[in-house]
This record gives structure tokens, sequence and C-alpha cells, in this order.
């Protein structure tokens, strides 16, 4: 491999501390690992388990030690074949010695110094590491005990923790606990977590202090810099406006003066002595408050705007007027009254620390935090010995991912390589996006720039970028070039973290653009008299707005999305580069990606849009398991046997699929009784109080409700007696059984991932079962509560598509990359404020002062300092969030957003730059609530956003735009109206949303009379039982069968395929089951335009096994012959020249079934997979493979048997074949015959088994 001049550097520079700062697709890993093959060739006596690498995920560990054994046996392969074969002996030494190396997480790498060192640091050795959410819930208990033991207290201390909680508005001690959680694992990240509570709480002076000689000074000062920033700019283009209209001279005089009392106000705090001038700052506060407003009869449009810039400056100011305005003496003191305060705070914070560890050490359980610091203690202590013999054994250390360090992890990182000249740290401060596990972007900043200066060390640049095509690098380098600065983010986006085009790709197909922004507008139609760009806007001309529904932001985005996908996959044939086949292939569903912000509701959002546009869909998230449906319901159901008088669990259970009451029953059933909903439910059961009811009682208790509630109460009773005597786990299985839970959960939407879900709460079941020595449902319980009040998460069940679209939030994303990449949700707000109290890592914490008597609350100097330098702390990362998010993409990146007024947030936006900076200003960049705030300003200035430009009022646009290095971009404008409601119109075909299968079967899932399957429901017509809720289009043949009167008889062979020999018996021979199989994977996947002869098809089968799209033991059993026969058959061709072709197709579809002599219906839900449905030009052809043993005499009477499962394919498609005829086809593989099949009437198979039913009844 040709290395870069940079890259070559990073592997080859020894006796020297490096840190390489590694931007996105440079190829660090593989720096790194070539650098490890480098030293172990360079140096006889180095062997693996004298290097030490350090990653931050199991994942990346893994790969890490996979890649090195992967290189080592290249190098050894090339040794051979130069004939050195002792340096590839010795190369296949290390290679056997790799998996005992130490390549692991910091964690693994501190437990390892911890168990070395258990005699010194007084542990004992059978000691246990408690997982995330265990720490969690002991942090909880033990913060709640420490406040309960404080406040119970008679001493003066419990007089100053009641002051201290009235006097910071803690009253609640829910909230106190929350703050002090905070502060513990602030405090735990730092080296020495008591002497960081005591440096915060010494930056509120005991005695008078000027607040500008406090730790809070610079936090400040910056904040009121920038609202004076903000001010200025404003005030100054406002002046600009009006001093050329002379009808408007006593708004330039004014704007005049605001301009020279806030150059006062920044000349104070900019003095040349550095301190600030406190006498001309209260004299120019004092003149801004004695400014009058001008007024003007001049009507003219430039009046307006010069209105709206005076009145953000204005707004700027009120900021800050009212903050100055107390003196230097009021802010100072407010420090002193908090001062108590905070000390107290910071001492429970302490006591927090030491119960944490008095009960750790009790339990014999230590946590992850506990891990380092046990490692930093070993190693820092001479005494010990730890440093001297983890140096002697480790003479190279590697860290990765540099930036996600935190202060004790970057102390233990510095204590293993004190003055040995090893370090090996590479990392990227603008992928930094873990600062809430306590990660430092500062101290990568910190450590590069020494090691820039050669002190200590010598840092490297690698920007050039091996992932992305050169249209996703020059907009990368275009957005945060604008939105990276020192004075923001912490360091510059110059030349050395500019990313530089180092991947050669051929050319585009098709040479559309790389790049393309789709903003949208949530609230009105765009301005009428914005003439859109000819060029930029064509897919919006070509297209009619769409009929508007009242429907989220984030589902018209999706849809979007699910446009685009559609015209990449189908009309724009966009081809993608398989480094692979060193070739162009057409694009996949699994070449692309969804990201978002976050996941929870709008991952969900997501997923449902795109499977309603029949777009396979796999979605990744670390959150949502307690929040899914499927595992609420079960919850509500164990909680109800545990405690029915529970109304919140007993009216989910109600209206669950267990019971599915409607809103009618429970009203029946909270009229009948004042008291709880459960006294309401027995009372409507009960029989023996008939005579003592009036009317009105009598209408509620009808004989339906009567009949139901007691149904209801009888399978209750049934469970609560099982479930004590029975395991948790025993317990959900026998209520799932009783009501056929899963058959239910697999019918509604996503029904792999809920049934995962589902799994997963049984998993954990069994083993509370296991850990409690099987201690019962109310522990159980009471463990989900607590976990659930934590706000704990484990993230719902992972269900892999092989060929899917992966929808996943951008945290989720970091280290992956795509051809094509989706980034939407963009207008989603930040969560800037944090409960309470602000806390932050650097400025300390910032208290609100409070009066008791008066109820009067003020910002004080800590406060602002906190918020703000938390505020900019947060953004940055955001930024860096950002940034990850677009460098995922390898080939096309298409960003997709969403703004409430657009044309008027575009024309706030012409502003955020001062000029022809390019460069957003400090109050553009921090006053943004969420990332449109950033890409509106920035994307305005790009050349090739006309369309957006041209929502610019004319007076206020000054047409300036940056040069950028590629012209691979296209922004789209969209009204709200255009984003279609229903599925997104492709091809000129107008599908109906009847066609969105798991909406339509959401639907009916919410309605409780259609859930028959719930087997403890009740009907008023008992013989309607006979009736399914849900059936498949196997069943319906099934039902269908055994209801012809001359039902033809079952062949033998069909039977006897189910009872295959054992494998062991037929090492090499393929059943028939297989084959039928393997003939499904193979159509399901081929390429519609291969040859239809045998060498073709084969070629094929390699191809997918290649791709990983089948394995090597489904392809061997394809039948070679027999595909050939069908594609070189006239169904065959037909299929292959379809316009479109839709394989496995999932479908959903409702057969109201008429009862009571046709007086109603009750719905039935249909659902299964076409093999095959392909759009011609003049029609729709359905293909449903049949592989059993039929022959060519036999066949006829085999369709017959078919004819109901085919009707239901084609009942399932008449809304979306309304104007074009359909032809059904059954083909039977092993004869090779092709039979047409008419539909037939669903709803009379259910009349008929209904009729039959009543019959024996009688």
């Amino acid at each position: 491999m040709k290395w870069s001049q940079a890259q070559s550097s990073a592997i080859t520079t020894t006796k020297r501390n490096l840190i390489v700062s590694a931007g996105a697709g440079s190829g660090k890993t593989a720096v790194l690992v070539e650098r490890v093959l480098h030293l172990l060739e360079t140096d006889p006596a180095l062997n693996m388990e004298n290097i030490l690498v350090m990653t931050f995920t199991e994942a990346a560990a893994g790969e890490m030690r996979q890649r090195i054994a992967v290189r080592i046996q290249e190098r050894i392969q090339e040794y051979r074949q130069m004939g050195n074969s002792a340096a590839a002996q010795r190369l296949r030494r290390q290679s056997s010695s790799l998996w005992q190396a130490q390549i692991s997480t910091i964690h693994s790498f501190c437990l390892e110094v911890v168990r070395q060192n258990l005699l010194y640091l007084d542990l004992a050795p059978d000691f246990r590491l408690l997982d995330a959410n265990e720490q969690a819930l002991l942090s909880i208990d033990v913060a709640n005990h420490v406040i309960e033991r404080a406040l119970a207290d008679d001493s003066g201390d419990a007089q100053a923790i009641r002051q201290m909680m009235i006097g910071l508005r803690l009253a609640d001690d829910k909230n106190l606990a929350k703050v002090l959680l905070r502060l513990y694992d602030a405090a735990n990240s730092q080296v020495h977590p008591e002497t960081w509570l005591q440096e915060i709480a010494q930056a509120y002076p005991s005695t008078y202090r000027l607040w500008s000689e406090t730790p809070f000074a610079n936090a400040f000062s910056a904040w009121v810099l920038e609202h004076l920033e903000m001010a200025h700019n404003d005030f100054a283009l406002a002046h600009t406006l009006a001093e050329t209209i002379p009808e408007v001279d006593k708004y330039a005089a004014w704007l005049q003066d605001a301009k020279d009392i806030v150059a006062q106000a920044r000349h104070a705090f900019e003095s040349a002595t550095g301190t600030i001038d406190f006498d001309e700052l209260a004299a120019s506060i004092s003149r801004f408050t004695a400014l009058k407003s001008p007024r003007s009869s001049y009507k003219g449009p430039e009046l307006q705007q010069i209105k709206v810039l005076r009145d953000e400056g204005m707004e700027s100011m009120k900021a800050i007027v009212p903050v100055l305005a107390r003196g230097v003496e009021g802010l100072s003191q407010d420090l002193v009254l908090l001062s108590p305060h905070i000390k107290t705070l910071c001492q429970l914070v302490e006591a927090v620390i030491e119960e944490m560890r008095r009960r750790k050490q009790a339990e014999g359980v230590i946590d992850f935090q506990d891990l380092e610091h046990l490692a930093f203690t070993a190693l820092a202590d001479e005494q010990s010995g730890a440093l001297y013999r983890l140096q002697e054994n480790y003479r190279h250390v590697f860290v990765d991912e540099y930036q996600d360090t935190s202060p004790i992890q970057d102390a233990i990182v510095d204590l293993a390589t004190l003055d040995q000249d090893n370090l090996f740290a590479v990392g990227d401060v603008k992928q930094s996006i873990y600062r809430f596990r306590m990660a430092e972007p500062g101290l990568f900043l910190n450590r590069y720039g020494r090691y820039q200066a050669e002190d200590g060390g010598l840092a490297i640049d690698l920007t050039e970028n091996y992932r992305s095509r050169d249209g996703v690098v020059h907009f990368v380098n275009f957005v945060f070039g604008q939105l990276f600065s020192p004075e923001l983010t912490g360091f510059a986006y110059d030349k050395r973290a500019r990313m530089v085009v180092g991947a050669s790709y051929p050319p585009a197909e098709p040479s559309s653009p790389l790049v393309e922004v789709h903003f949208l507008d949530r609230s009105s139609a765009l301005s009428e008299n914005v003439q859109a760009d000819s060029t930029e806007v064509a897919r919006q001309e070509s297209a009619k707005p769409f009929e508007d529904v009242d429907v989220s932001a984030l589902e018209r985005e999706a849809r979007v999305v699910a446009k685009r996908i559609r015209e990449m996959m189908e009309a724009e044939n966009v081809q993608v580069w398989d480094n692979k086949a060193g070739a162009n292939r057409k694009l996949a569903f699994g070449d692309i990606a969804v990201l978002l912000r976050s996941g929870r509701g709008a991952l969900n959002t997501v997923v449902d849009v795109l499977q309603a546009s029949g777009i396979p869909v796999s979605a990744t998230t670390s959150t949502g398991f307690f929040e899914a449906l499927e595992v609420q319901w079960l919850m509500a159901c164990l909680s109800v046997i545990d405690n029915p008088r529970d109304d919140l669990p007993l009216v989910t259970l109600l209206r669950s699929p267990f019971v599915g009451w409607d809103e009618n029953m429970l009203a029946r059933v909270r009229l009948s009784s004042r008291r709880t909903l459960w006294d309401g439910v027995r009372r409507i059961a009960r029989h023996d109080d008939e005579a003592s009811l009036d009317e009105s009682q009598k209408r509620i208790r009808d004989e339906d409700s009567v009949s139901r509630a007691r149904a209801f109460l009888q399978q209750l009773e049934t469970w609560r007696t099982f479930a004590r005597q029975s395991s948790v786990v025993d317990t959900l299985y026998r209520v799932m059984e009783d009501v056929d839970y899963m058959r239910y959960v697999r019918g509604m939407s996503r029904g792999k991932i809920r049934k995962a879900n589902v799994q997963k709460l049984l998993d954990l079941a069994r083993a509370y079962d296991e850990r409690t020595n099987f201690a019962g449902l109310y522990g159980f319980l009471q463990q989900w509560q607590r976990e659930d009040e934590a706000d704990l998460d484990l993230g719902a069940a992972n269900v892999t598509e092989p060929d899917a679209v992966q929808v996943m939030t951008i945290h989720r994303s970091k280290g992956l990359e795509y051809p094509v990449v989706f980034v939407i949700d963009l207008g989603k707000q930040f969560r800037l404020t944090q409960d309470i109290l602000y806390v932050n890592r650097d400025v300390g914490i910032g208290a609100v002062a409070y009066d008791p008597h008066t109820h009067q609350r003020w910002r004080t100097v800590s406060s602002i300092a906190a918020t703000h330098a938390e505020r900019r702390s947060t953004l940055a990362e955001e930024a860096r969030v950002l940034y990850v998010a677009f460098t995922r993409a390898r080939e096309r990146l298409i960003v997709v957003g969403s703004t409430q007024n657009l044309a008027r947030q575009v024309n706030k936006a012409v502003y955020a730059h001062g000029g022809q900076r390019q460069q957003l200003l400090a109050g553009a960049f921090t006053g943004a609530k969420s990332f449109m705030d950033w890409l509106l300003p920035i994307m305005l200035r790009h050349p090739r956003a006309t369309a957006l430009q041209q929502l610019v009022q004319s007076d206020s646009w000054d047409g300036h735009v940056f040069a950028t290095e590629g012209d691979h971009l296209a922004l789209y404008v969209y009204d709200m109206n255009q984003v279609a409601a229903s599925e997104t119109k492709r091809q000129n075909v107008d599908k109906s949303s009847e066609w969105a299968w798991d909406a339509i079967v959401e639907r009916i899932a919410q309605q409780p009379r259609e859930r028959a399957t719930i087997r403890i429901v009740d009907r008023p017509d008992h013989a309607l039982d006979v009736l399914f809720g849900k059936v498949s289009a196997t069943d319906m043949r099934r039902l269908h069968v055994a209801l012809m009167g001359d039902a033809p008889v079952r062949r033998r062979q069909a039977a006897a395929s189910l009872l295959e020999d054992p494998a062991f018996v037929r090492p090499n021979a393929v059943t028939p089951r297989e084959e039928g199989i393997a003939f499904h994977a193979f159509m399901q996947r081929f390429r519609m335009s291969i040859d239809g002869d045998e060498a073709s098809i084969a070629q094929e089968i390699e191809r997918l096994i290649e791709e990983k799209q089948i394995d090597a033991k489904i392809a061997a059993a394809v039948n070679i012959p027999q595909v050939a026969r069908f594609l070189q058959s006239p169904l065959g061709r037909r299929m292959q020249k379809g316009l479109r072709v839709f394989r496995e197709q999932p479908f959903f579809h409702r057969i109201d079934v008429p009862v009571d002599n046709g007086r109603r219906t009750v719905p039935i839900v249909a659902q299964g997979v076409i093999d095959c449905l392909v759009e011609e030009a003049d029609g729709w052809l359905v293909i449903d493979y049949k592989t059993d043993h039929v022959d060519a005499a036999n066949v006829t009477s085999a369709k017959r048997e078919y004819e109901a499962q085919v009707a239901t394919y084609l009942e399932a498609l008449r809304p979306l074949t309304k104007t074009k005829p359909v032809q059904a086809f059954l083909y039977f593989v092993r004869p090779n015959t092709a039979l047409e099949v008419e539909s037939l009437s669903l709803p009379d198979i259910f009349v008929e088994l209904l009729r039959r039913h009543r019959q024996q009844g009688e």
C-alpha cells in the first residue's frame, strides 16, 4: 500500500511521543496497524505482549486485533514469496501470541492493573464488577440515603442543609438527588474527585471579592461581549441602511448613539490593562437606559428592515443591561451570599462518594469509575511497584479515539508513558461526541498544542480523506469552515483540519449532484413571488402539489427520503463503487443509511414511513425498550396480577390486546363505581344486587358488559393463582400462551423487532429469577420501577435484515460508512437546558440567587457563567455531531431539514456572518437552537443555493457568496404541501395509502372488536368464535381445501417431505425442502438482467455468495436447471421484461365477513408474502412459485388447492390495480408448468365456515 508522507511519519517515527490528528476517512486504523507491524519488524526484541493498545469499545478492540492479525498474515505471505523464511517465522510467532496481547478497552486494561495489585489496593479477589444499570441504581439509592440521613440529624448540619435546599431552590428531595448525582459523576471523571469539589466550592468566596477575580469571570465576560458584539452588528447594519435615507435621519442618529454606547461597553471589557473598567461600564449602561426610541412617518420598505435590525440589537442589550445595572458590588455580593449553600452542597456530594465506597466495599463490588481510580492509585504510588512492572512489560502504548478520554483516563495514559517517549495517541477532536460520558476534547487539544510546539512530543496531521467522493469532501469543508473556530469550538478548521480529497473514484453514475440539501417549510406556503430556479428546483416543478394532511414534520421529511430512495433505486439507476469487484454496481437498499440526532420515537416514525413506502428497513437504537408498546402491555399485565387496585396498569391492560375493551366499556366501568377502576369491574360482574339497581345502572350493566367483565375476572384470577406458585418468566409464558400474544405481536408493524423485544423481556425475567432464587413477581416489578424512574434503558432489540436501509442515530453510526447517507430531522431542537442547577466541569456550579422572603430570583455571575460555558460546550459538541453525520457518506450525501416560517428564518440568516467574513458570528453560533439555525446561514452563502437566496428580501440581500472547491450541490426548497401526504408518488403510479400494509394493520390492531385472536374476550354471538382474528394466505388455502366438497387428497409426498433423514445420514444430499428454500432465495435476490442460461445462473450464484446475500449451503442447494427452465419460459421472460419487479412483497388485507344476515361485518386481517409482483406496461403480473412434488398429471388438482391463497393476493392488490388488469399464475417448478388462477370471494369462505359451525351446534 502506498502511504502519504504524513502517514509514513506516523508509521515510522519512534522514540518520541506522537499525537496523530486523523480526520474522517484518513485511514487512522490502517496507520495504527501498520505501525504495530513496523515496530515488530524493526525491533527483533519486541513481541506482541510488549505492546499495549487501548480503545474505547469492545467492538473496536476486536476489530483492531482482527486487522492486525490479517496484516501480519499478509506480511508473512510476502516474506515467503521473497524467500525470507526467518522473518516469516518470527511474524508467525507474533501472530500466535496476538490473541493474548493487551488489545482492549481502557477499562479492561484498568481491570488488569487492579487484578495485579489486589493486595496493595486491599481488594478481595472475588470482587464483582457492576454493570452500568446496577451502578446507576446503586447511586440513586445512596444519594437518597445520604439525604434522608442528613435531614434526620438534629445538629446544625441538618439546618444548613435545609437552608441550602431553600436557597438553591432544591426543596424537592428528588431534585436534590439529581444534582448530587450529576456532581458525583462529574467529580469521578476527575483525577481527584474531592479536590475538584473543594475547588468549585471555593469559587464562591466567603468574604467580599470582586466577581472579576473569581473563576467565573472569563465565562461571564464572554457572555457579555457576545451580546455586545451581536448588538453592535445589528445596530451597524441598521445604521448603514438608515443613513442613506434622509426621511429616517432620527433613526440614523439613534442608531449611531447605540453603536457608540455598545463600543464604550466593549472597551470597558477589553481595556488595555486586561482588567474591566467598571466606571466606564456603568456609564455606558446608564446612557443606554436613557435612550428614547425615535419615530418616523416614512413608509418605505427599508424602514421595516431597519426596525427589525434595531429590535434584534435591543434584544441583545436587554439580556445584559439588567444584570450589569446591578453594579459590581451587587454582582460580587451575590457570590458571597451563595457561598455557604454551595459548600454545603459539595459536602453532601463528598458524603455520597464516601457512602458509595462503603456500600460497595460491603457488597464486594466495584464500578467502572472505581476501575479507573484504583488503577491510577496503584500506578501513581511508587511503593506499589505497579508502574515499574507495567513499563517493563509494555514498551509501546497506543491509544485509539484519544479525543474521547476523560481527565482520569488521560492521567492513567500519562502515568503509563511517563518518561518513556512511547505514546502513540490517535484521534480526531472534530469527532468527539461523547461528552455525556465525561469525554473531554480539551485534553486532546492541549496535548496536540504542546506536541505541535514540540513540547514533549510530535503532532502529525492526517488530512487526506480516502472515504468520500470529492463532492462530499468539498461540501463538508464548506460547512465546517464556517462553523468551527478557536473561539467557539476550541480549534480552527484550517489546513491542518480541512479534509483533502484522497479517494480515487470513477465518474459518478449518474452524474447528478453528489450532495443534496432539502429544506422544508413547516408552516405556511412559501412566498408566491419567489421564482424557482429552473435548474435547482426542477424536481419540484415537475411534481404537482400533493394533498395536505396533518402529519408531523419528521414524517414529511421521511417521505422526502422515501421518494429519493425510490428515485435513486429505480428511475435514476444510481451506481456505487464495489471495492471487491473493482467496478460500479447498482445501488442496493443495504448501501443506504438514514441518520437522526436522537432515537426513541423519531426513529420509529422514520421506520414506519419507509416501510409504508415498500422500503425494507433495519433500525438500530440504544433506547426504546422500556417504551415499546409490546413490553408495556406485558408489564401492565404483571402489575395487575400483582396488584389489581392500581388504576394506571389496569386501564392499560384493559385497553391492551389481552382484554381489548373499548372506550364505551371503560366508561361503563367508571360509571358503575365511584371508587377505583377495579371496584368498577367487580361491580359490573356482580349478579347478586340486580334488584337494587335503578334503570340507569341497569343500562350500564347490559348482558354483554357483564359477560365480558366476568370473563376478565375469571382469567385474571387464573393468572394470579398461577403467579403465586410460579417464577416470573413462567408467569409471562402462561399469560402469553393464554391470549396467543406472540401471534398478535408478529402481526404488528415492525413485528420482528417487537417479537425480539418480548424475547428480551423474557430473558430479563429469567435472569432475575435465577439471580434472586425465584424471589417472586413483586420484587421483579419493584426493580423494573426503579430502573424506569432512573431513566435507564436497555435499548430496543436489534433485528438485522440482509438488504435493508439502515436507520440509526448519529452516535450509533460513528465508525461506520455508507455509500449513500441521509441526515434528517435537522430542525429538532437541541437540549440546552439542565434541570435546576447548571453544572459545568470547567466553571463549576451556576446558582441563581433567591430571596425566600420575597420569592424573587435573579441571575448571578456564576449562573450566567456556568450557563454560558455549558451552552458553548454543548453547542460545540452538537457541531461535532453534525460533522460525524456528514462524514459517514462515501459517495452521496442528502441533507433534509425543516423549520417554521422558512422565509423569515432565511432573512434573519443574512446577518449571521457580519459582512463578508467566512465565519459565523459568535451570537449566530451560540444562539442556535437546532442544526437548521446553522445550516440556513451557511447554505445561504453557497453559490448553488439560488432557491434559498430568492427567499431573501431584495433590499437586504448583499449578493455575497463564498467560494467553494466543487460544484456538486443541489438545493431544494419545499412548501410542506409539496410533500406527499400518502405514499410518495413514483414513476407516475398513484399508489393508494391502502398499499401501506403496516399502517393498515396498525389501525386495525387499535380496534378492540377486531382482535378475535384474544380468547378472553367474549362475543354475544358465540358462533363467531370460530372466526380467526388474523389469518395467513396459507391458512386461507387450508381452510378452502377443508371446506371443499371434493377436496383433493393430500399428496403423500408433501407429508413425507417433512420426515427427512438426519443430516449425518445424507451428508451431501439435498432434500426437497432445502431445494425449495434455495429456489425461493435465489429468485428473491438475483439480478433481472442476467441471461437465462445455466452458465449465467451459476455465475450469478457466485456473486450472491461473494456479496453475502445467500450463504454457501443454500447456494449449493439451488437446482440450476430448474431455474434456467423458468427463466427461459414465457412467464419467466415476462417477469424479466417487467417495468418494476417486487419480490417477497409482504402485505396485509382486511376481509369483511358479513354476519347477522348481512346487518354487520366482522373484520379479519389476512397477511402473507407475494413471491413475485411485476408491473407491466398494460397490467400487473403475480407469480407464486410452487416447489412441491407435483407431476404434470396432477397440476390441475393442485391448482384448485391453491386458489384461495392466490385469491388473497389478488384481493390485497385490488387497491393498487384499480386501473390496470392483473393476472395471477401458479408456477409449478418441477413440471415447469404455469397455470393462471382467477380470484374468488374470500368472505364466502368464512360464511361457509360459520354455516357449518352452526349446523354442528344444532
